[in-house]
Parts: C-alpha cells; sequence; structure tokens
C-alpha cells in the first residue's frame, strides 16, 4: 500500500475547457470569467471561429487531453452555427458537456426570447446539454453556476477519481479484500490494482517492492 504521492507517475494534463465565440471581446471577458474560477482545476482554451476550434479539439483528442466542457456562441458560423458546431465538436470528444452561448435579445432581458424556439428545439433534440445567457451580468448570476453543474456533471461520470492510497494486491485474496473493506468503511479514498495487472506492476517497481515476502 502507498500514498498516491508517491506513484512515480507524471501528473496527467488538467481537464480542458474549451470556448469558441466569433466576439473577440466576448471571448476574453468568458475565457477570463472562466480562468479566474475553474482555473486551478481546468485550462482554459478559446477560438475565434469554427475550424480553429475544430481544429483544437482534434489536436487534444490526438494529445488524449480530457475535454471537460465545450461552449460555443449560437451564432459562431450563423443563426445556428453554434449548435452545428457542438454537433461536430462530440462527435471528437462525446464526454464533454455541450454550452451553448446566447446573446442578450435586443429587449434585454434574461430569458433570449428571439432565439427561445431553436434553443428548445436543440435540447429537446439533445444537441446541447444546457445553454447561458452571456453579457449583461456578472459571471456569478450567468455563468458559474451553470456551468459548475455541467462540470460537476462530468467528474462524476469522466473525471479521475482521487485516490488518497493506491492498494495492489491478489484480486481473489482475504487480506487483500479486508484491507479494501477497511479503507471503504471508514470513507478513505483509495485504490485497487491486482499485482499482475500493468499499473499493478508499475505501482511495485516504483515503490521497490519484494513481492517474494
Amino acid at each position: 500500500m502507498s500514498p498516491a504521492s508517491e506513484s512515480g507517475r507524471a501528473p496527467r494534463a488538467l481537464p480542458v475547457l474549451v470556448l469558441v465565440d466569433a466576439d473577440a471581446e466576448a471571448r476574453e471577458r468568458i475565457a477570463t470569467a472562466l480562468t479566474r474560477r475553474f482555473g486551478a482545476d481546468y485550462e482554459v482554451r478559446a477560438a475565434g471561429t469554427e475550424t480553429e476550434g475544430l481544429a483544437m479539439l482534434a489536436q487534444l483528442a490526438k494529445d488524449d487531453v480530457r475535454v471537460a466542457l465545450i461552449a460555443a456562441d449560437l451564432a459562431v458560423t450563423g443563426d445556428e452555427g453554434g449548435i452545428a458546431f457542438l454537433e461536430r465538436a462530440h462527435v471528437i470528444h462525446p464526454h464533454a458537456c455541450r454550452v451553448l452561448l446566447v446573446a442578450m435579445d435586443r429587449h434585454g432581458t434574461r430569458i433570449p426570447f428571439d432565439s427561445l424556439a431553436a434553443l428548445k428545439r436543440a435540447t429537446a433534440l439533445d444537441r446541447i446539454d444546457f445553454w447561458v445567457v452571456k453579457g449583461g451580468f456578472s459571471p456569478e448570476e450567468w455563468l458559474y453556476l451553470r456551468v459548475q453543474e455541467g462540470l460537476s456533471t462530468w467528474t462524476r461520470l469522466h473525471g479521475t477519481h482521487h485516490e488518497v492510497l493506491r492498494i495492489v494486491g491478489d484480486q481473489w485474496s482475504p487480506s487483500s479484500h479486508a484491507l479494501r473493506e477497511m479503507m471503504a468503511r471508514n470513507t478513505i479514498p483509495h485504490g485497487f490494482y491486482p499485482s499482475d495487472s500493468e499499473r499493478g506492476r508499475e505501482l511495485i517497481a516504483a515503490q521497490r517492492v519484494d513481492v517474494a515476502r
């Protein structure tokens, strides 16, 4: 059994939040807000065009970097360009949360009545996960809460499980089972790796354990 920090494996890159918006001012404002609130746990990357955004997502997939959330402006390439972009992005990163950014309507209301029909249709057809009105309000009002909900769901389903301890042993050994049961009973976050698995062998080698003992 070893502390997780002593495994010897290089830390994995932070999950990425990708933002695509043709409006440079809005893009900078949103990227700054996301970095300020979520930058400790996620890397924020921004693109100004659909082509640039798709290329960025493809490179992240090639580099095996997890993308937790993709946010795109509804009008990034036309009236419903953001919805189509999110569909294409979903093919590259199927587990990422899909967020549609919508400009305030001409009356400046919190509900974008000008785009409401398109938003309802996209949601009903599962083309997006949720939408957020951009601009007009502070990030605490219009951005952070919805994004946090999306990231919490992503982390629960696809995020890395935090491990305080890692246990290596025989899959069916009574002592292994007893140790894992004790960790669970005391709510200690842990991971179990069979000694004959690739990860198990890595941990044994990193800790210089004599398995013959």
